[in-house]
């Protein structure tokens, strides 16, 4: 959604009641409240499968399948040899992976402590693919850890453009009854008068940033997962800009919300 609200603020297409009303409904979303509760019921699901398998033979070879493993005979015997103590600590590892890894750190932290956290789970993402002999706890855990990752990157990423939609609106609002956008952020008001609430960089709780730009616009922006601002500087892929994927973790520019041609900037390396 946020190509055409970009496209609606660029363009002013609307009055400062249909901006400040855009507002208000951009308020009732929160990827950040909406992947907290989507891990709880994943951690609930991933449990309740484990157990639903764990004591049927042909239920733990048909888990194989889900998880991309060939049906080879003897590993379809190996699978249903398992103890069912193996699954129990499987199942207990996994919950810990959940709760320690990414439910506590996003409840507690926001996104702020998540690429510390990502850099743990590539660990023990190699144990989950290395030795069953060595790791059999972490057996199953590979079945979670790439949509996990993926999943708190794109909502980080998506937390700030809703931040950003957010702020967009009341300058348009702003704009369109003073006929210019503010000197500051903490200027902005909702239509009974009150400072409508701050915009905040998911990256490291701390306020967005915002500047005045000579065409008579403006620029808002956030870090990104360095974490490190440059600037309202994109950096994007040289060959294929369009290609670029500002929610993986080596991206190095802001995320940044303007209204003038993205230029194609190389890498800092």
């Amino acid at each position: 959604m946020t190509q055409p609200m970009w496209e609606f603020c660029r363009a002013r297409a609307g009055t400062a009641d249909d901006f400040r009303r855009l507002r208000r409904e951009l308020d009732q979303m929160s990827p950040y409240t909406a992947v907290l509760q989507a891990f709880r019921g994943e951690l609930a699901t991933n449990v309740s499968s484990i157990c639903w398998i764990r004591d049927d033979p042909d239920k733990r070879v048909a888990g194989e399948l889900a998880a991309g493993e060939s049906r080879a005979w003897w590993k379809d015997a190996l699978v249903k040899g398992v103890p069912t103590g193996a699954y129990d600590a499987n199942t207990a590892t996994m919950a810990a992976i959940y709760l320690e890894h990414f439910i506590k750190p996003l409840r507690d932290e926001g996104f702020t402590t998540m690429k510390e956290h990502h850099r743990e789970v590539e660990e023990l993402k190699g144990k989950s693919k290395s030795s069953l002999f060595l790791y059999p706890d972490y057996f199953l855990s590979r079945l979670v850890f790439p949509m996990m990752t993926r999943i708190v990157q794109r909502t980080a990423n998506a937390e700030g453009m809703v931040q950003m939609m957010r702020t967009a609106c009341s300058l348009e609002a702003f704009y369109l009854v003073h006929g210019s956008y503010p000197e500051r952020l903490t200027e902005l008001v909702d239509e009974n008068g009150k400072p409508v609430g701050a915009a905040v960089d998911p990256m490291t709780n701390g306020p967005v940033s915002y500047r005045r730009t000579e065409d008579g616009r403006y620029r808002l922006w956030m870090t990104g997962p360095d974490r490190e601002d440059d600037g309202g500087r994109r950096i994007l892929d040289s060959e294929n800009p369009e290609k670029t994927k500002l929610y993986e973790p080596g991206y190095e520019g802001d995320w940044v919300w303007e209204y003038v041609e993205v230029k194609t900037e190389q890498s800092k390396d």
